[in-house]
């Protein structure tokens, strides 16, 4: 089940917590997670969540942080991969990506991200931040 989100009630943060631990293990780390913004009610719907059988497997939050961009926070359990769901939570975020005249993303993620399939696919490019 996907639910488009405002901001994460105490239950959908523990349940983010326990997914990123989850990525942190397989990935050997996990997306910055802007705490104040998601527990904050926002002006956008700008968080995803998808649960299968009452288990977070998949996280989405944009963060409108300049005028043409977006920050995407992205996580899929590890059980979860492979089986479209990044692409679906990328697809559902469109709408309002397009709303914000959205023009370029930067997605926050662990380095292992950068050979994934669909990194490939956007012709993504790395840039460590210091």
């Amino acid at each position: 089940m996907l639910t488009c989100l405002y901001q994460l009630n105490a239950q959908q943060w523990q349940d983010l917590l326990a997914l990123r631990t989850q990525c942190q293990l397989k990935d050997n780390g996990a997306p910055k997670l802007y705490t104040q913004a998601l527990r904050t009610k926002r002006r956008l719907p700008a968080i995803l969540l998808h649960y299968h059988q009452h288990t977070l497997t998949g996280f989405l939050s944009m963060h409108f942080f300049a005028e043409n961009s977006c920050e995407i926070s992205l996580m899929i359990a590890p059980i979860a991969r492979q089986q479209g769901l990044a692409r679906a939570l990328l697809r559902a975020s469109l709408p309002l990506l397009r709303h914000q005249k959205i023009d370029e993303l930067i997605f926050s993620s662990a380095l292992s991200f950068a050979t994934h399939p669909l990194a490939r696919h956007f012709k993504a490019q790395t840039q460590d931040f210091v």
